[in-house]
C-alpha cells in the first residue's frame, strides 16, 4: 500500500484564501518543511506572504479520460484537446 502524502498549507496575506505552500510529500518530510516555514515566520513576521500554516492530506488529482473525445474541440496534437472559447 502506498503511503499518503502531505502538503503544507497557509492563508495568503493578500487574497485571504488558503493556498498549498510545497508539493506533496512523505509526513516527516512535511512536518520538517512546516517546522521550518514556521521558524521562518516567527523571526520575520512584518515580511510574511502566508499565515496560519497547517499541514494537510494531500488530494491526487481527479483522473482525465481518454476514452472520450469532444465533437467541439480541436487538435493540436495526438489525445491531446483543448475547446474554442466562443
Amino acid at each position: 500500500m502506498k503511503e499518503p502524502k502531505y502538503i503544507v498549507t497557509a492563508v495568503n496575506n493578500l487574497t485571504g484564501e488558503r493556498e498549498a505552500i510545497s508539493r506533496p510529500h512523505s509526513r516527516w518530510k512535511t512536518e520538517e518543511l512546516l517546522t521550518r516555514a514556521r521558524r521562518n515566520h516567527v523571526k520575520h513576521p512584518q515580511h510574511a506572504c502566508y499565515s496560519l500554516l497547517r499541514m494537510e492530506l494531500a488530494v491526487p488529482p481527479p483522473l482525465i479520460s481518454t476514452t472520450t473525445k469532444c465533437n467541439d474541440c480541436k487538435s493540436v496534437h495526438d489525445n491531446v484537446y483543448f475547446s474554442i472559447p466562443a
